[in-house]
């Protein structure tokens, strides 16, 4: 490509900067539009090695001419034949072409040494080749190879011409006119090699070509017609290719060369830009859908779960077995009949131990009764998140083995147990001696009250231990929703881990290549 010098180098470090910032770029969570995405990426960046930093590094670079299309077209005998000399393998075996066979004229080798189509390529240096014109002969577009499809998208990418080759019964594959459609979308020139025409057929083939060409816009593609040779091997006769060798001819040995390989690079910048927003609106939907995915976990909880914390709150645990353990031990003559009827105890009775005894007993099935809410509580938050992911539009299989990896309901219940324990035994420490219970029998005493035992509460509003019963309560209930966020946050920190990167860099790329031309 012509032009200042400094100015290209400049365009040269910015398409160096965008293919830098393009192989950062990921797109990590499965959702509607990330394959197309993942193709747009690997297209452009194939365009910017292939094609845009070739046109602006290189001086006098050839045209890159890809002879490709569906298996079986003849694409190999197509180009040994324009060239007079076996330079790519052909056989009835398919695929025949497995690795793109670039061929050239000994002059433009130093010029195309490193360029990006040469890695993995035969290449074949000779004096039969065009000046001016690398030929390419392209795997199969059509092939179930990974491999090899790969290698035949990036040359045509990087191609200026495309030759798309095929036959009088195979010029209506689906595949093969995708291909052409979308080449000519991105400003490649094409031409049609129809191989293997049938005499009779000729002027029917040619015209329904020509009809499909015209359907589809691409009236100004050329067309060149191979007549059908029969059961034959090796070459075609010169006179069956001499219309196409003589247009390549043609171009290799007038300005033609130059001009088709600078429209080819001015028609694919438009595509440049646009995929780059395309990315960028990418990315952009990939934060969107993690922050609506975050939102949803944050904001689960199931009605149920709402309605057990309340309990909790409200003291409602104490009922059933605990409430009637306490009116067992507080009856008469019972362990803390003195502690209900506010009676001091005798000398004799001043033992401590056995009422705090009996107060632990009932605080533990308090604490029975509310590691299971609290296991209930937290399984429906935990159902509660899952099913939301599960009608996501992302696919969050592996964010869900992640976040219950080493996720322990039973041991989270019991740290939450321990922390009420701990600030109930806080609370404790400041309320005044008396004569019935020692610290340990008071800590229990706030905790079967804030479980909701009538009696106990009534004992405790005795001794003036009402704030602290309330507390108890507060302390649960807060102790219950911090217990909640941190299962939900197993699953937050699942998704945090994800790095999404953000769309300004693209963006601000996609604008330095506005004003190419």
């Amino acid at each position: 490509m012509t032009g200042d010098t400094g100015l290209l180098a400049q365009r040269a470090y910015t398409t160096r900067a965008t293919l830098e910032a393009l192989k950062r770029v990921v797109f990590p969570l499965q959702m509607p539009g990330v394959e197309a995405l993942l193709d747009a990426q690997k297209t452009l960046v194939t365009l910017l090695e292939a094609k845009v930093l070739p046109h602006l590094e290189l001086a006098q670079l050839p045209v890159i001419v890809v002879v490709g299309g569906s298996s079986g077209a003849g694409k190999s005998t197509i180009v040994n034949s324009v060239l007079g000399k076996e330079v790519s393998a052909a056989s009835v075996l398919r695929p025949t072409t497995r690795v793109p066979t670039i061929v050239m004229y000994p002059l433009d080798e130093p010029v195309m040494r490193n360029h990006a189509i040469m890695k993995g390529a035969q290449v074949v240096v000779c004096e039969e080749a065009l000046p001016g014109i690398v030929l390419v002969d392209a795997p199969d577009l059509d092939t179930v190879e990974v491999a090899n499809h790969e290698f035949s998208r990036r040359l045509m990418e990087a191609a200026d011409l495309w030759l798309f080759t095929t036959t009088a019964t195979r010029y209506g594959d689906a595949v093969a006119w995708q291909a052409l459609e979308s080449a000519t979308r991105r400003g490649v020139s094409c031409a049609v090699v129809l191989n293997r025409v049938p005499q009779r057929a000729q002027q029917v083939v040619q015209a329904d070509l020509a009809a499909r060409l015209a359907t589809n816009d691409l009236t100004q593609v050329p067309v060149f017609s191979i007549a059908d040779q029969g059961a034959m091997e090796g070459q075609l006769p010169a006179l069956a290719v001499s219309q196409l060798r003589q247009w390549l001819l043609r171009m290799s040995q007038s300005r033609v060369v130059e001009r088709v390989a600078d429209a080819s690079f001015l028609e694919v910048l438009p595509s440049v830009r646009a995929d780059l927003l395309l990315l960028a609106n990418g990315l952009d939907a990939q934060r969107a859908a993690m922050k609506a995915l975050l939102e949803k976990t944050q904001q689960a909880m199931p009605v149920s779960v709402q309605e057990q914390i309340t309990h909790i709150q409200e003291g409602r645990l104490g009922r059933g077995a605990p409430t009637v353990s306490w009116l067992s031990l507080a009856s008469s003559g019972g362990v803390l009949a003195s502690l209900v009827n506010a009676k001091s105890p005798k000398i004799w009775e001043r033992g401590k131990t056995k009422r705090d005894h009996a107060l632990l007993q009932l605080f533990s099935l308090i604490q029975d009764a509310v590691r299971l809410v609290l296991e209930q509580v937290l399984l429906h938050t935990q159902n509660s998140v899952e099913e939301l992911w599960e009608h996501d539009i992302v696919v969050t299989n592996t964010f869900l083995r992640n976040a219950r990896k080493g996720m322990d309901v039973a041991d989270i219940v019991e740290q939450a147990m321990t922390r009420w324990q701990v600030a109930l035994q806080v609370l404790s420490k400041d309320v005044a001696a008396n004569a019935w219970l020692t610290s340990a029998g008071v800590t229990a005493l706030l905790g079967v009250a804030a479980g909701g035992i009538t009696g106990a509460l009534k004992v405790a509003h005795k001794l003036g231990l009402s704030e602290q019963v309330e507390q108890a309560k507060e302390l649960l209930g807060t102790i219950v929703e911090q217990t909640v966020m941190q299962v939900k946050a197993r699953y937050e920190q699942a998704l945090l881990e994800v790095q999404i990167p953000e769309s300004t860099t693209l963006r601000l790329r996609a604008t330095e290549f506005m004003d190419w031309k």
